[in-house]
């Protein structure tokens, strides 16, 4: 952003007005890559239809047959056609609406690199049968991580172009792409999906809470690409910590999995959360676990007065070892998965959830207002119920689809018949 004089033709004072410029690179960067992957998609999905008619025309390789086909024509369609053309729309659109650049033009690039490097991913591992059998979600967990991490860019620069918009009218198209960014989060993650609304919805408690840490964070260089970096640096700290304590919680899950008790677990673990929630307001810590937090606060206090990447991901991962009834809830979550991989992605997802609000938190330091999270406190107590009765629901093992597997099967107590 600039700033110009302009002076009175005779007479008067001078006026100074901001100038910017839309940033319509990027948005020309996704416009060429839709055309591309349009293109690509399109042409597989040509060669698997001449196929249906023509088996030959796989010219003998298995890559290319038929079924190998299909899910690269369905992704590079869903995801890279269309994936593209939305990112598009919405940079190009979204500036105009907000009267303002996008929030950060180094997220932008990242969300766009990131983006189109999943999709080479994709159109690597899917003819080389590198998929997890499930119709339109194919591909394997460390993409399903990637397209997560690429989102939460995506949507930290959505919220913060939102924010520091000069249009002060909030129109109905920006509702949609900021119910298009949480959406999109919660069928990806399908029955993780809890992990990912929890984070989110009790960062906005967290806001008040850790807030104030996230705003005292000090500035690692004086360009905004070093800045921006730096708060990254530290919530990466905050979801190492989370995926440590999902792996330990998930080891514990799956120690009763393996005994045949992982539905009387989901069980008590969501009776437990609910008795909790009703019965109990505040708890006192204990002498030494005060001791544990002072320790904490004294290690945070003095890493609060380094400048560097090490010092803010290190002050990122003791922030999760702080005590915090949301992590505590998340963690039952975790050991209810049942199984070591289960746990760690739980509490990443856990984690992802809470980013965009400290991100935010951390690159808007005081203009942000923490008013915001008095309005949404009603939200949490929500969540922690509905955490609480889906756990026993995957107890029951009703089987209902993204919601409660049936964990029957994997109990040990049934034999094929």
């Amino acid at each position: 952003m600039n700033r110009e004089t302009i002076a009175p033709e005779s007479g008067g004072s001078q006026t100074t007005i901001d100038t910017f410029r839309y940033d319509n690179r990027i948005v020309r960067a996704f416009a060429i890559a839709t055309v591309i992957w349009g293109i690509v998609g399109m042409s597989a999905g040509l060669l698997a239809t001449v196929q249906l008619f023509w088996p030959e025309a796989n010219l003998n390789l298995q890559f290319v047959s038929f079924g190998r086909l299909r899910p690269l024509h369905t992704n590079a369609v869903i995801f890279a056609f269309v994936g593209n053309g939305m990112f598009m729309g919405i940079y190009y659109s979204l500036q105009r609406l907000c009267k303002a650049r996008m929030f950060c033009d180094r997220l932008s690039w990242i969300n766009f690199c990131g983006w189109n490097a999943i999709i080479v991913a994709a159109a690597i591992t899917l003819p080389l049968r590198l998929t997890m059998s499930k119709e339109y979600a194919e591909l394997e967990w460390p993409i399903d991580i990637a397209i997560a991490l690429v989102w939460v860019v995506f949507t930290v620069n959505l919220i913060g172009t939102i924010l520091k918009r000069r249009e002060k009218h909030l129109y109905v198209a920006i509702w949609f792409y900021i119910a298009t960014a949480l959406t999109v989060a919660v069928l990806h993650i399908m029955e993780l999906w809890t992990a990912f609304v929890l984070g989110m919805v009790g960062s906005l408690h967290c806001a008040g809470m850790c807030g104030p840490l996230a705003v005292a964070l000090p500035a690692t260089g004086n360009s905004q690409t070093v800045f921006v970096l730096g708060r990254v640096a530290y919530n990466s700290g905050r979801v190492i910590t989370y995926s440590l304590l999902g792996a330990l919680f998930g080891v514990i899950g799956q120690t009763f999995a393996l005994a045949g008790l992982q539905r009387w677990l989901s069980l008590a673990a969501g009776i437990a959360i609910l008795i909790a929630f009703f019965a109990t307001t505040k708890f006192a810590l204990n002498a030494r676990i005060s001791h544990a937090v002072d320790i904490l606060k004294s290690a945070l206090r003095k890493l609060l007065r380094h400048r560097t990447f090490n010092s803010l991901l290190l002050l990122g991962m003791l922030n999760g070892l702080l005590p915090c009834g949301l992590v505590y809830v998340a963690c039952v979550g975790a050991t209810a998965t049942g199984k070591l991989l289960s746990g760690i992605q739980y509490m990443f997802l856990f984690g992802l959830g809470t980013a965009p609000m400290f991100l935010t938190i951390g690159l808007l330091g005081k203009k942000l207002h923490f008013a915001l999270r008095l309005k949404f406190q009603k939200l949490i107590p929500i969540c922690f119920v509905l955490l609480g009765v889906l756990l026993i629901l995957r107890g029951l093992s009703l089987g209902i689809p993204y919601v409660t597997p049936d964990l029957s099967a994997s109990s040990g107590g049934r034999a094929c018949h």
